[in-house]
């Protein structure tokens, strides 16, 4: 199988610093990955039910994102961040012998908090909470026929991670991180 990807991210967002200590951020970004698929030989005969490996000949996936943050200062030692993310993802296949379909669409809401402290110039502590409502949809899960035994997929899930780190020089840096 011969395998081609081709992928870019499109960004644009502005900033807004109202007060000395206080940052207000909107961003928007598409990325999009495009995955082709040339089976040069398949052992397999795909004319009955078992049509893999050589099945998909190309995945194409899409993702629009629209994100809020605020940053905090109230110390010069002591940094905090809560964003908000909506992301809504497209994802498009072909199979051998069919046409292009809409295999499934996600739509995620993203909450993130992360706190960050410098007790000293060259030690820093951050920790880091996300939850996200995410869900999928497929067209089989929409169908009032199979819709019974296939459902929308409910994908929530919280974490956290603890980050400490010091800074040898300028250019060098030791960090470890716990999730």
């Amino acid at each position: 199988t011969d395998f081609s990807r081709f992928q870019h991210k499109y960004t644009a967002g502005a900033n807004w610093y109202p007060m000395q200590r206080l940052s207000v951020g909107a961003q928007y970004y598409r990325k999009s990955r495009s995955n082709d698929f040339d089976h040069v030989s398949d052992s397999i005969d795909n004319t009955g039910l078992n049509r893999y490996p050589a099945y998909l000949n190309r995945y194409n996936f899409d993702l629009d994102d629209v994100n809020l943050r605020v940053t905090v200062r109230p110390h010069s030692s002591l940094t905090m961040v809560s964003r908000f993310d909506y992301q809504q993802s497209d994802i498009r296949l072909r199979a051998d012998g069919l046409s292009s379909l809409d295999a499934a669409e996600q739509n995620a809401y993203i909450i993130s908090q992360s706190v960050t402290w410098s007790p000293w110039s060259r030690v820093y502590l951050q920790g880091n909470f996300n939850y996200v409502l995410d869900d999928t949809t497929t067209p089989v899960s929409q169908d009032p026929a199979l819709s019974p035994w296939v459902q929308d997929a409910r994908n929530d899930y919280w974490n956290t991670s603890a980050i400490i780190g010091y800074l040898i020089d300028a250019r060098t840096e030791v960090e470890a991180q716990y999730q």
